[in-house]
């Protein structure tokens, strides 16, 4: 399940907009304030009635605070903001679910007081997939979580001193708070203690069956834990952590490093944590909601997760390779992610971009693989490269260069660089560049002379 379309009219800061998208990594760049938050929102407010049919998860309906603001004129100098309806939200799927999912729908909110429309054909095919998941039968479904900008660690995520309960076990647990914008650690640490204690009384039993000279079958606890690590791992790996497992001893979830060796969750940096908190969530629930896929269940986990600010909190080297990180732990899900870092965006290849700095339509943005971040900052995120003032300077001292035709021009070109070199470290490569520039123009002037 993918989405390839979504159309917005009268949507927060939205009169009317189109968006398309890729079913892989999908990037939505733009300055503060253009909107990206808002179309993640707006992709749940389209899957909200799916996800509400499931009956463990609520709708995410067209809320007042979605309702666009139109700036209405009462005279020479003074104006009102109305509401502006009807408030509607479109979406197109790239039919590769099930033949009852529909390839088109809308949902609507035409008034202040109404509650906005149903969608009755989407609600259909969740109750439909609710009953045969209730009669014993494993119908694959799709991977639907948010992940937004508050997902920072919490303290009450920390179990420390909080040992696991056993929770529900119902495949469809996967998709409870799906819209909520944190990262769900607490349910991952129960869960993944749930996994790791059935895992070893599973092996036990094993163990006793090969005693008594009988068959045994795979582990399918332990599958789900060795599926974990392989996703975990491959987004971690830029950080040097690996082998987020529960610890008996420590009573909580852990990690290893090379150097530290195994330490608490809660003691890692925010951008490490909050990453497997992020991840680890993911993996959670492609596993719970398919689990008879064993070992290969997050490989061959399809759906939709949204991410708002996926650099938030993360190096720069991570930034490179966290899309990337991404798309080999999970390959079959469909990612939608904001970011302001040029790095995001220009370490990996096929990355669908979409510019947001048209109030109609999206602009797609030609393939960056490859791009330098200082590129990708002046020419898609209209950003320059260095301090205002510096640029100024620096280009009044290369223009000076250039333009020198005589001893008196590298005079008054060298005062300015005097200027320059007060203000820039001595080891500022562009400073370092001019110098030499000027020496050689210096050098020429003489030889003519």
């Amino acid at each position: 399940m993918k989405i390839k379309a979504l159309t917005l009219k009268n949507f927060r800061g939205f009169k009317e907009f189109e968006c398309t998208f890729k079913p892989s990594i999908n990037v939505l760049v733009g300055l503060n304030g253009f909107g990206k938050s808002s179309l993640l929102d707006a992709i749940t407010v389209a899957y909200g009635q799916f996800m509400s049919g499931f009956g463990i998860s609520t709708d995410r309906a067209i809320r007042d605070n979605d309702i666009h603001l139109g700036k209405i004129s009462t005279g020479e100098h003074g104006f009102t903001m109305e509401s502006q309806f009807p408030v509607v939200v479109s979406a197109q799927s790239f039919g590769d679910y099930v033949d009852d999912f529909p390839i088109e729908w809308s949902r609507a909110r035409n008034t202040q007081k109404s509650t906005g429309t149903k969608v009755p054909e989407l609600v259909n095919v969740a109750k439909r997939l609710q009953k045969i998941v209730q009669d014993g039968a494993f119908p694959n479904l799709p991977v639907i979580a948010c992940y937004g900008t508050n997902r920072l660690w919490n303290q009450s995520f920390d179990t420390s001193n909080d040992m696991p309960k056993l929770g529900k076990m119902s495949r469809l647990e996967g998709y409870r708070d799906w819209d909520k914008p944190s990262s769900g650690y607490k349910t991952f640490a129960n869960w993944l203690y749930q996994e790791t204690m059935a895992s070893f009384e599973q092996s036990m039993k094993q163990q006793q069956q090969r005693m008594s000279g009988n068959l045994v079958s795979g582990n399918v606890h332990e599958a789900h834990l060795n599926a974990l690590q392989k996703a975990i791992n491959a987004v971690l790996e830029p950080s040097g952590w690996s082998n987020v497992h529960y610890s008996a001893t420590e009573k909580q979830v852990v990690a290893t490093h090379e150097v530290q060796g195994n330490v608490p969750i809660s003691l890692l940096s925010d951008g490490v944590r909050n990453m497997i908190g992020m991840v680890a969530d993911i993996a959670r629930r492609a596993i719970q909601l398919n689990p008879h896929q064993g070992d290969h269940v997050i490989l061959e986990a399809h759906g939709i997760v949204l991410i708002d600010e996926v650099d938030m909190h993360l190096h720069p080297q991570w930034q490179r390779h966290i899309l990337g990180g991404l798309q080999k732990a999970f390959p079959n899900i469909q990612f939608i992610v904001t970011t302001h870092s040029p790095l995001v965006i220009s370490d990996i290849k096929n990355v669908h971009v979409n510019l947001l700095d048209n109030p109609e339509k999206a602009s797609q943005v030609p393939d960056l693989y490859g791009q330098d971040a200082n590129s990708v900052l002046l020419e898609i995120m209209d950003t320059d490269i260095r301090n205002a003032e510096v640029n100024e300077k620096l280009g009044d001292v290369l223009d000076a260069i250039h333009n020198s035709k005589n001893t008196k021009d590298i005079a008054k070109a060298k005062e300015l660089l005097v200027v320059l070199d007060g203000d820039l470290p001595v080891s500022n490569l562009e400073l370092s560049k001019a110098k030499l520039l000027l020496r050689k123009k210096e050098l020429k002037i003489a030889q003519n002379n």
